[in-house]
């Protein structure tokens, strides 16, 4: 099939970003806000209030109060001895009870910092185990990214019925409905203190809440996060006392240093096995081991744990001097370090010294923390840790499931890790990682083989859409929690391959890194978070930078700048859509005069451009753009009629904006009479279908076929509700026209 080369000039300069872009509302129609493969989820849902009235069809969700998440965070196991001044300053500060604080309805926060390992989510666990039963609602919130506390605050609120899961809800929504909860929490919960059997929607509980905000490292992460207000409780801890004086005027704060020596060699002699052995020669063992620890707890605990796990005793232990490894003498180097934690990485580096020192266990338990270590802290799955043949690049790696089991009861009994919400899931500690992730960059072969190792063993589960570019993959919302699941182990292997690259452990930049931050940034596209997704599309972009020269680049080059049309489409940024659409179409164009053959990205890359004409009302220059786009996919192996989707829908805008509505319409019925064939009469995998109903709806209306007009958008409605949810921007478009028929009918009941 030959190429029909379209003759439509270049768009010009002065004309990019000149005209602004009707909104669907004014415009009867969504031609310029549908791109980038088809109808997308909308930049952002409008807040919903959490004050729901008493005639809502949404359900009420019954859950038993106290309400508390995670649930462990209550009855965390681990031995606490000392801090009594501190927690009597917090519990002074925050608890709720007495008759001045009954009737305050301001916020009270509370700060704590202090270096890594010192011991200050253990304080926030311990105040919770002592005072929960003064508190109906307490949530554990890990706040040290973005993604991290958004996947929480949507976690919650599915689960407390904030928001339903078919709703498709936003982070963002999900945010904004804990926020506003806050500040006037309503009855969502059965069996509360004042004995009254439900709580009504139509006025605020007197429900005392507790919100803690765990590990913070930058104010700008978690001021989208900070409630609105309320009569509540909020405890921070971070390591970084920098940015304490950001947190909205807090100045109620503790700096968390070490313990005395004295109860530091407490808590040794407890987790060695020696707590019930006050012998002299014991405590004065367990004081100078504590005493060169410099009392910091975490790294007193992994000692302890050590000690009883190679079933020593502490003065043995103690007469071992880590400070003589090669690799403690690295953590003089703050480009691991950051200048915070070196108690913390001596006991590390002591803890993996024994290791090294042991049995064939004891290596292959080094090996799996080594996979540990480059993945996220807070919880690694036990199928992403599984043995597996086809990865082989660790020689030591645990071969069988029950080798796996017994070497991480080896980690964990070393204090090394710890075991996650699941009994199968683990934790570990980002210091432990920090100084794990040292010892593997002293070997460039070791550091090679564990990095790779642990991006196969994520990519090999993530839901790839893009790695061979199809027509149609993108938007479909049945990935999105397996995408979810794994977004923190991605972010967690680009930093570590960063850390490695820069320190010159790493010979060769990862194309399958590349690709697998593209994927990702492909999910934060989808899910409405351009912010995310361009972060990433950055560091992906860096890693191909880094290869010029050394190898063909252009398909990621082409995948990036996919990515970030989508960027701009969110944006709704003309400039940058544009830009990249042309980057697409003349790469492409050349990709084909050297090998004349169709392809997917073709279609693709002129698809792109008619859209970008359209985005700039620009529909007589979209349409060549469109109409070649259609052709090319006609002539794809393998091809079906449901590919030919956007050309269409793209280019029946242009028709309707041209007042061509006879053509549009036949363009629509034809693509939805494709669909329904293809897909059947009950298609949910994706938001087209019903954006042809919405949009066949306005040029029924154009041609004031009042009534079949109607019906499509009554149509197109259940279909996005369905599908995206009745909060998703169609869903609402969708309802707003329905309305306008109905005040048009003079049935205003009904419009309301």
């Amino acid at each position: 099939m030959a190429l029909r080369r379209n003759q439509a000039d270049p768009l010009n300069s002065d004309l990019i970003g000149s005209v602004k872009t009707p909104s669907p509302q004014s415009s009867g129609s969504q031609s310029q806000n549908s791109s980038y493969a088809v109808l997308t989820p909308p930049i952002s849902s409008p807040p919903v209030s959490m004050t729901r009235s008493r005639n809502s069809s949404s359900p009420k969700v019954a859950l038993s109060e106290p309400f508390y998440f995670p649930e462990s965070c209550i009855n965390r196991q681990r031995y606490f001895h000392g801090r009594n001044k501190e927690l009597h300053q917090i519990t002074d500060l925050l608890l709720p009870g007495d008759a001045k604080r009954e009737i305050d309805t301001s916020l009270r926060f509370f700060a704590i910092s202090g270096l890594g390992g010192v011991g200050k989510t253990e304080l926030v666990h311990r105040y919770i185990a002592e005072h929960h039963a003064k508190y109906d609602v307490v949530l554990f919130i890990k706040a040290d990214e973005t993604n991290r506390l958004s996947q929480q605050f949507e976690k919650l609120a599915l689960k407390c019925g904030l928001v339903r899961e078919a709703d498709k809800p936003s982070f963002e929504q999900c945010r904004e409905v804990w926020k506003a909860w806050f500040k006037s929490p309503h009855g969502f919960w059965m069996n509360c203190r004042s004995r009254q059997p439900t709580l009504t929607d139509s006025s605020p509980s007197q429900l005392n809440w507790l919100l803690v905000f765990d590990n913070v490292e930058q104010w700008a992460t978690l001021e989208p996060f900070w409630p609105y207000g309320g009569r509540g409780s909020i405890l921070i801890t971070s390591r970084n006392p920098d940015i304490l004086p950001q947190l909205a005027g807090i100045t109620r704060t503790l700096e968390l240093h070490n313990l005395p020596v004295e109860e530091a060699g407490n808590i040794l002699r407890y987790y060695a096995g020696f707590d019930e052995d006050d012998t002299i020669e014991v405590q004065k063992a367990a004081r100078e081991v504590a005493g060169r620890l410099e009392g910091l707890p975490l790294a007193v605990v992994q000692v302890g744990s050590n000690i009883k796990e190679c079933h020593s005793s502490i003065a043995g232990f103690s007469r071992i001097d880590p400070r003589q490894s090669h690799l403690y003498g690295m953590f003089l180097d703050k480009s691991f370090s950051h200048g915070q934690g070196y108690d913390h990485n001596l006991a590390s580096v002591w803890a993996l010294e024994s290791l090294s020192r042991e049995s064939e266990a004891s290596q292959e338990a080094f090996a799996l923390l080594c996979i540990i270590a480059f993945m996220d802290s807070e919880c690694i799955s036990e199928e992403l840790l599984r043995p597996d043949p086809e990865l082989n690049r660790l020689p030591n790696y645990p071969h069988t499931e029950p080798d796996l089991f017994q070497r991480r009861k080896i980690l964990i009994n070393a204090s090394l890790v710890e075991r996650g919400p699941s009994e199968s899931d683990i934790k570990v500690h980002r210091m432990v990682q920090q100084v794990v992730r040292a010892k593997v960059s002293e070997n460039p072969v070791l550091a090679e083989n564990v990095f790779h190792d642990v991006l196969a063993r994520v990519s090999m589960h993530w839901p790839y859409c893009n790695r061979k570019y199809i027509i149609g993959t993108q938007g479909k919302v049945d990935r999105w929690p397996r995408c979810a699941e794994l977004l923190p182990h991605v972010l967690s292997i680009s930093r570590g391959y960063f850390e490695l690259r820069d320190i010159g452990s790493l010979s060769q930049p990862s194309l399958d890194l590349a690709e697998l931050l593209f994927e990702a940034s492909s999910y934060h596209i989808e899910r409405n978070d351009p912010c995310q997704a361009m972060q990433l599309l950055d560091l992906a972009s860096s890693i191909c930078d880094s290869m010029k020269g050394e190898t063909d680049l252009t398909e990621y080059h082409l995948r990036i700048w996919r990515g970030r049309i989508g960027v701009a489409f969110l944006t709704q940024n003309q400039t940058e859509y544009y830009k990249h659409a042309e980057k697409c179409y003349k790469v492409e164009m050349g990709l084909y005069e050297k090998h004349a053959q169709l392809s997917v990205g073709l279609a693709s890359a002129n698809l792109h451009m008619g859209i970008a004409y359209n985005m700039n009302l620009l529909y007589q220059e979209a349409m060549p753009f469109l109409e070649e786009s259609a052709r090319i996919r006609r002539g794809l192996p393998g091809f079906t009629k449901d590919w030919l989707f956007s050309p269409m829908y793209h280019l029946a805008h242009s028709h309707l904006h041209l007042g061509n509505y006879a053509k549009a319409a036949e363009l629509l019925e034809t693509a939805i009479d494709d669909r329904r064939e293809l897909l059947g009469e009950n298609d949910r995998s994706s938001a087209r279908t019903g954006a042809l109903y919405y949009t066949l709806g306005d040029v029924k209306h154009r041609q004031e076929q009042f009534d079949q007009s109607l019906s499509l958008h009554l149509r197109a409605e259940i279909h996005f509700r369905l599908t995206v949810g009745p909060t998703n921007l169609g869903t609402l478009h969708c309802k707003s026209k329905i309305a306008t028929h109905y005040a048009r009918l003079c049935d205003y009941e009904r419009a309301r």
